[in-house]
């Protein structure tokens, strides 16, 4: 890739939006853990399975789009953190929750991969 192209995630249909999201997710959970991480899918629901817990992941590729915007509306009940993945930046940004986080505040959670961190001890 040359040094002028960018990746324009806008124009990607959903799957394929969240399958970027989901493994720039588990690169970071790698880097950040030191820990192996396995990427799961299932009726389109993305998850990382980090010894043997469970993370769930959301994408989106602009900032108009919902899962950030709408924390309350995720379903999370099976995790010990949320990573939103927010594509509509030049670099990837990671927001990093516990679950259950409400409406507004992810935006608070940038890079806070200590919540995944203190889950796996």
């Amino acid at each position: 890739m040359s040094p002028e192209a960018t990746t324009d995630y806008k124009s990607l249909a959903s799957d394929p939006k969240h399958y970027v999201g989901v493994y720039l997710a588990a690169a970071e959970a790698i880097r950040h853990t030191r820990r192996v991480v396995t990427v799961t899918t299932d009726d389109h629901r993305w998850r990382l399975d980090i010894a043997g817990k469970t993370v769930r992941v959301f994408a989106r590729a602009t900032a108009q789009e919902r899962p950030m915007r709408r924390a309350t509306q995720q379903d999370d009940s099976d995790a010990v953190a949320v990573v939103y993945v927010d594509l509509s930046t030049d670099v990837p940004l990671f927001y990093v929750t516990p679950p259950g986080t409400q409406r507004g505040e992810v935006e608070n959670w940038r890079d806070r991969w200590d919540v995944l961190t203190k889950q796996l001890v």
